[in-house]
């Protein structure tokens, strides 16, 4: 059972503390709410054949059960802790109350819809020049607690101070500072490298484009981005390469690939 633990206020959307191994969803269970991942690692997996196949990971940030949610249909596939978690519950009603109120969480939600469709059609136009209707995509046979398998290539930036920060292997990566006051945390917090407070909440995205990885400043950045000392212009891009030196306002980061 999951424990609901309260958040503070009587208002505020209830938490749910999960250990690892605890489902928040299973496949087929008529959805009635979604769950929004504050901490912790979560995992979508699917009965295929008879074994749990792994469809994806959920960091602090991620959301799933949406769909079906809004739909009115049965959960299409299970929710599990990988770790000891923390997750919002929201309903419909839940959700415009915490929309209406926090509307960072709004747009969080529409970036990370607009990645997933943006991923969805990359995999048709590859299905399209290959000539196929579909590309059939291997799942991951859920074995233990993370299976080692072949996969997209890990990445990180490693702070010249020794800290290393990895990228998520599944998604882009916003790259920032967090902010206590709202609860925003961007995939890469580098808050506790930033001694002098240079780096802004939404600063960067580092993206995966194939087998290439492009950084982007989001709007409104202070303090610039460069890259081997290059600023990146706001709205542009830049290719990454292994050994590049990526610099976010004042702070200096090596970028490593494998």
């Amino acid at each position: 059972m999951v424990k609901l633990v309260s958040k503070g206020e009587a208002e505020e959307a209830p938490v749910a503390a999960v250990k690892a191994g605890d489902y928040l969803f299973r496949e087929g269970e008529a959805a009635q709410d979604m769950i929004l991942v504050q901490e912790g690692t979560i995992e979508l997996v699917k009965t295929e054949g008879g074994d749990l196949a792994r469809l994806g990971l959920l960091d602090a940030g991620d959301f799933a059960g949406e769909g079906a949610m809004l739909d009115g249909t049965p959960h299409p596939c299970s929710a599990r802790a990988v770790t000891a978690a923390k997750v919002i519950r929201l309903d419909g009603s839940l959700l415009v109350e915490l929309l209406r109120r926090d509307p960072e969480i709004g747009l969080r939600m529409v970036r990370r819809l607009s990645r997933r469709l943006q991923r969805s059609m990359e995999v048709s136009l590859t299905a399209a020049r290959a000539g196929t209707s579909a590309v059939s995509i291997a799942p991951v046979r859920v074995t233990g607690s993370r299976p080692a398998v072949k996969g997209p290539m890990p990445a990180r930036l490693v702070h010249e101070g020794g800290t290393e920060f990895p990228l998520p292997l599944d998604r882009d990566a916003l790259i920032g500072r967090e902010d206590p006051s709202t609860g925003f945390a961007p995939d890469i917090v580098l808050s506790p490298v930033d001694t002098q407070r240079s780096l802004s909440r939404r600063h960067a995205t580092i993206a995966r484009e194939g087998a290439d990885f492009v950084l982007r400043e989001e709007p409104g950045v202070r303090n610039g981005t460069f890259v081997n000392g290059k600023r990146v212009k706001a709205g542009g891009s830049a290719k990454l390469k292994d050994g590049d030196e990526v610099s976010f306002g004042l702070i200096k980061t090596t970028f490593r690939v494998g």
